[in-house]
């Protein structure tokens, strides 16, 4: 929504209320439901009335029930008791917020912050909130209700209760909550729970069924049938694999249908494997005995590992009723402004740490998110990302393996075993498109061997490649959004960077991959290294290309930098410390913006962005030659780029002062 269009709107006259002719909207209700807060705000102080009703008796903030920071504003600002609004069917608040998917927050909004009672009961069925949420079947607004106290065995007017209705797949949970006096277990039991293994419902498994059953029926019965049909029937597989991941990612949640044809894919595989290729190489190969067992360890830990990884939480962020009041009442007060100063995240209520995101498949902040894997049906974040990139590595040996046994077993082994008299290449075609006994290895082991390796080992490469240097896909893909983040020339570097073998400890062993921070960490010695190192090759780089035979910074020409040399980590620190400055109003005294690092910041920056930094620089000598407040040149006119530069300049010069005082300096303007 556009809270300033809204403003002017209504100041040119627009009637804040005004109702539409199809079923009685207004243009409160459309804000309410898109949660558009600031739309909220300037609607209601124009005259908008969250209690009107529409044309079936639910008032606008019924609109709203899925967002309670919108739901808050209105309550300030009209002074409003929520408890007391129903709707035409007697119903509360509670009641829309639970036929809402994704609506746990809202209830515990509702019943921490506005006091409703969750057992209340509606006047035309008797029905409490609980039964709205058996039928919309979602699991966290059942254990957000349940959580607070309400009743599983509450009959409505027709004497049906929420444990009893048709269709309710998680009464035995709603049960036992119901039973337990621990408050502090109560918490346990209904916090939200972001791994597959408790978040599978009948949905998913008929899609995992379906899935995991269908590529091997097909190519079970094209291994039967003529070569030609054979073939067509791998390549209808390879697009069914297709269909099924557009499928899942078509979901509005994550889906198990991929992890069935993946599954289901590996599964046939294995069996042709056992059934056709093994005993022929273990009868012809000298060590075919050693080679199969090895194929068994590495495929079972592989199997293991693949589990872990699909039904695991991938590291989900909780929430917790402190932390939702915060951040619900930050937000009704300032707005967006409030979001994206503390990084908030609207949809969980959560403050997001550094290197997480919000996934919109699993719908939760994920730790240290690296992607959405449509091979798992699951979120790879700090929870699983181990297993994960353990399940990438045995798959990798395991083609390997794979390749040994059936190549040699269809080029050598097989031939001699099925005594074809022709030999080479014709002897091994004239074996394999012999229908009914070889095209099942012919046409499912050798092509989808060598797709699945040269996927699978690009992929634990790369992941590799990422762990030694301490970042995850999402945060070399989207580098310049992140504070803790800056590049070298085309490679990203992460201020968690500690070195190879320190991130291969971190990553394997040691590091805490779920760890919950909010500040950028200092510029450590390897990275203080790597930047020296780079700092100095673009020096001779600039002293070759312009004659500079001392390569000082004083002579590098305006136009310096090209697009392959990013912003360098003296940037980057300046920035993380202006992204300090922020959150807590103090700056980061261990990264001070002197004079020479300003210099060689201009060796490093690329060239759309020389002009601000010589801008910034200006203004830091205005400052450090005394002036309370720098002046912002005039060819900067646009106000959010004044007031960012003053921010930055301010943060820069509070480091200056701060490392000249741990100099020994007896003021700041003595040097």
């Amino acid at each position: 929504g556009d809270a300033a269009l809204v403003h002017l709107l209504c100041d040119q006259g627009a009637q804040a209320d005004a109702v539409s002719t199809n079923g009685g909207i207004t243009p409160l209700m459309l804000a309410f439901a898109g949660g558009h807060i600031d739309c909220v705000r300037m609607l209601i102080t124009h005259g908008a009335d969250p209690t009107r009703p529409d044309g079936r008796g639910d008032p606008a903030i019924f609109y709203g029930a899925k967002h309670p920071v919108a739901m808050h504003v209105a309550k300030n600002l009209k002074g409003l008791d929520l408890a007391n609004i129903k709707n035409a069917a007697g119903e509360t608040l509670l009641f829309a917020a639970a036929r809402e998917r994704d609506g746990r927050n809202a209830i515990l909004y509702l019943c921490e912050m506005a006091g409703l009672d969750v057992n209340a009961k509606a006047d035309s069925t008797g029905e409490t909130a609980l039964h709205s949420a058996v039928r919309t079947n979602d699991i966290d607004v059942i254990k957000a209700l349940m959580a607070k106290g309400a009743n599983p065995q509450a009959p409505s007017n027709a004497g049906q209760t929420p444990v009893g209705m048709k269709g309710s797949t998680h009464s035995a949970l709603m049960l036992k909550c119901a039973r337990e006096s621990n408050p502090a277990q109560l918490e346990r039991m209904t916090r939200p729970d972001a791994s597959n293994a408790a978040r599978i419902d009948m949905a998913q498994v008929r899609h995992f069924t379906v899935a995991f059953t269908l590529p091997n029926i097909m190519l079970y019965i094209g291994a039967h049938l003529p070569a030609y049909i054979g073939i067509l029937a791998l390549m209808g597989s390879a697009v069914g694999f297709t269909l099924v991941a557009k499928f899942a990612l078509s979901q509005k949640g994550r889906s198990l249908a991929t992890a069935g044809w993946f599954s289901g894919a590996l599964t046939f595989g294995s069996y042709v494997l056992v059934t056709r290729v093994f005993p022929i190489f273990e009868q012809y190969h000298e060590n075919g005995k050693a080679i199969t067992t090895a194929w068994w360890i590495v495929t079972a830990c592989m199997y293991i590992s693949y589990v872990r990884a699909v039904l695991a939480d991938p590291g989900a962020v909780q929430s917790t009723a402190e932390m939702r009041k915060t951040i619900i009442e930050a937000v009704a007060k300032e707005g967006e402004a409030a979001v994206k100063r503390e990084h908030y995240d609207m949809t969980t209520l959560v403050r997001k740490p550094l290197r997480s995101k919000h996934c919109s498949k699993t719908h939760f902040t994920v730790c240290r998110f690296d992607h959405y894997c449509v091979w798992t049906g699951n979120a790879i974040g700090g929870g699983n990302h181990r297993p994960f990139v353990h399940y990438c590595a045995f798959q990798t040996v395991s083609q390997i393996l794979v390749a040994i046994t059936t190549l040699n077993t269809l080029w050598y082994y097989g031939p001699q075993h099925h005594k074809v008299e022709v030999s080479g290449f014709m002897g091994t075609m004239d074996w394999m498109f012999t229908p009914p006994d070889n095209t099942l290895v012919t046409y499912f082991l050798v092509f989808y061997n060598s797709f699945v390796f040269l996927f699978v080992s690009t992929v634990v490469l790369s992941q590799l490649w990422y762990a030694t240097r301490n970042v995850t896909s999402n945060e070399v893909w989207f580098a310049t959004r992140y504070s803790w983040m800056f590049q070298l020339g085309s490679r990203a570097y992460s201020m968690y960077d500690k070195g190879v073998w320190a991130n291969l400890k971190d990553f394997f062993w040691t590091g805490d991959l779920c760890a919950v921070n909010f500040t950028v960490p200092k510029m450590n010695e390897h990275l203080a290294t790597v930047t020296r190192q780079y700092a100095a090759k673009v020096k001779s780089q600039q002293a070759g290309r312009y004659g500079n035979a001392g390569g000082g910074p004083g002579d590098v020409p305006t136009a310096i930098g090209s697009a392959e040399e990013p912003a360098s980590a003296t940037s980057v620190a300046n920035s993380d410390a202006s992204w300090q400055s922020e959150q807590d109003g103090s700056g980061d005294p261990s990264s001070p913006a002197s004079q020479q690092e300003l210099n060689e910041l201009q060796m490093l920056v690329p060239k759309e962005k020389y002009d601000e930094v010589k801008t910034l620089q200006q203004m830091l000598q205005q400052m450090i030659g005394g002036a309370a407040e720098p002046t912002v040149p005039a060819h900067v006119t646009d106000a959010a780029e004044r007031e960012s530069l003053l921010r930055k300049v301010k943060a820069m010069h509070r480091h200056y002062q701060a490392a000249a005082r741990q100099a020994g300096s007896p003021t700041a303007k003595s040097d």
